[in-house]
């Protein structure tokens, strides 16, 4: 699965742009809806909620941290893993959603 993987998945990017006034594609939303709603959560704990690869889940990760909507903190006792959580604005795109 990839996250821009159909036209279906662009239109649907649109239709919620314009919706919301926002411009963060469906796959960043839900990833960002989870940490909203479960707070911290590792990047596999995401792909299984989601039914994503790891890959996947890393690439909107990734895109997420750039943006400002996440940030990766380090796990507290496994150095291979890194927490995950919405930023501040981050939290406000997910509550414009649901306002």
């Amino acid at each position: 699965m990839s996250e821009a993987g159909s036209t279906g998945d662009v239109v649907a990017d649109r239709r919620l742009e314009a919706l919301v006034g926002v411009d963060v594609p469906l796959q960043q939303l839900k990833v960002l809806a989870l940490l909203k709603l479960h707070g911290v959560l590792t990047a596999y704990r995401i792909g299984e909620l989601l039914d994503s690869t790891p890959s996947t889940v890393t690439g909107i990760v990734q895109r997420l941290e750039s943006s400002g909507l996440v940030a990766r903190l380090p796990h507290p006792t496994d150095g291979r893993v890194s927490n995950i959580l919405a930023t501040p604005a981050g939290e406000e795109i997910v509550d414009a959603l649901v306002d």
